[in-house]
């Protein structure tokens, strides 16, 4: 038996402005790049493919399949569409599900959000691989991926991360991703703040590349007099702020030599 009773949909002629998102979305994320190029085909060629609808009563119609499309029809200021409309008691989750799974046009996460809807609503396990083709080891993996934060979610919405790799895989283990950055492998750190120097960047790999400019100007200050007068003056046993050595004997070698 399968999960609801089907009934065909019917094409007729919608008016755009009377389409709204009054069901549960099932594609979560939304292709911009995609939905640029989409608009300038329909620019030249029309809605090739009539978007699915379910009607809602009261001239309202929610999109099963194509939000894409009817986005575009919207920024193109497009009045009348033809759609396939159900009017029976289908349930638009759960169409909208199967149509966008078999056509393979579902990110991962929306694709777990929806396994999720589907088990929430008591669908057992053989109903949901009747509806997406998914075995039930199939969709507990995809289930895992909730676990993750909410900004990791968000990468694999958007392609940015691969769902099932490596760095989602230490996410799941409750490791730290991404990785903090390897230290060098001489393991010395920048002598002005004591961080290790991204590899292969700053003088020697050691200073940072932000800090060259102090730590040349330093260098010179080492070379005149005026360090080996503030030496000489220095007490081991410092008891007054006079016989103490002044980090404005620095600034102001450095701000001669560089007075901006």
């Amino acid at each position: 038996m399968s999960a609801y009773e089907y009934k065909e949909p019917k094409l007729v002629r919608v008016k755009v402005e009377n389409i709204q998102q009054l069901t549960p979305r099932v594609r979560l994320y939304v292709d911009e790049d995609y939905l640029s190029r989409l608009i300038k085909d329909i620019q030249r060629y029309g809605i090739q493919q009539p978007p699915v609808l379910k009607y809602m009563g009261d001239g309202k119609y929610s999109p099963i399949d194509g939000w894409h499309r009817i986005e575009a029809a919207k920024r193109l200021g497009i009045k009348e569409i033809d759609a396939y409309v159900y009017y029976s008691e289908v349930d638009p989750l759960i169409e909208g599900f199967r149509r966008n799974i078999f056509q393979k046009t579902l990110d991962p996460i929306s694709i777990a959000y929806g396994i999720r809807e589907l088990v929430n609503r008591g669908l057992s396990w053989k109903q949901i691989e009747e509806s997406t083709g998914f075995s039930e080891k199939h969709c507990r993996r995809y289930l895992k991926l909730l676990q993750l934060p909410k900004e990791v979610q968000d990468k694999i919405g958007r392609g940015e991360i691969a769902p099932f790799g490596k760095e989602v895989a230490k996410y799941l283990k409750g490791q730290n991703v991404p990785s903090k950055p390897k230290k060098p492998s001489n393991g010395v750190r920048c002598p002005i703040c004591g961080c290790f120097p991204e590899k292969g960047k700053g003088k020697w790999i050691w200073i940072c590349e932000n800090h060259l400019e102090i730590y040349d100007l330093t260098m010179k200050w080492l070379t005149t007099g005026d360090y080996k007068t503030l030496m000489s003056s220095i007490s081991l046993n410092a008891e007054t702020q006079e016989t103490t050595p002044a980090s404005i004997s620095l600034l102001q070698f450095i701000s001669t030599i560089n007075p901006h």
